[in-house]
């Protein structure tokens, strides 16, 4: 069987962006982790967090591999058989993942739908990254004597 994950990314002016890739195996990893076939960028995601793997009835199991949930339309739990024809909503940190079937083609659609931080959502970038907040001005430092 084989499992097709599309990223569904989104520009500022709302255009969508598809990187669509195939996988030939019986289970994929979704985690933080780079090497993770599904790879979510997001602190809220374990290192390895889940596996899918693909059940001869036709459905795909989702196992969590740490005590952290997921959700699953809805609900949060560690464990859940989904049948792809029917589809279904998994939910990691602020990622969802739509579980559906196309022929004999299991389609993963990954879509981040809010900021995973601060940086990554609307804000202005000038001073996102500065100490001003933490250092004292120059301004105070020229004005002091130096005896």
């Amino acid at each position: 069987m084989t499992f097709t994950v599309r990223q569904i990314s989104r520009t500022t002016d709302g255009r969508e962006i598809v990187r669509a890739s195939n996988i030939a195996a019986g289970a994929i990893k979704i985690g933080r982790d780079a090497s993770s076939d599904i790879h979510l960028a997001d602190l809220a995601v374990e290192l390895h967090h889940a596996t899918i793997t693909m059940l001869e009835s036709g459905r795909i199991n989702v196992v969590s591999e740490t005590d952290r949930d997921f959700a699953i339309d809805g609900r949060s739990v560690q464990n859940v058989e989904v049948d792809p024809v029917k589809g279904g909503e998994l939910v990691f940190g602020s990622h969802r993942l739509t579980v559906s079937k196309d022929g004999g083609i299991i389609i993963i659609a990954v879509e981040r739908f809010e900021a995973v931080s601060d940086s990554a959502g609307e804000k202005e970038e000038i001073g996102l990254f500065t100490l001003s907040g933490l250092l004292a001005g120059r301004r105070m430092q020229a004005a002091s004597p130096s005896g």
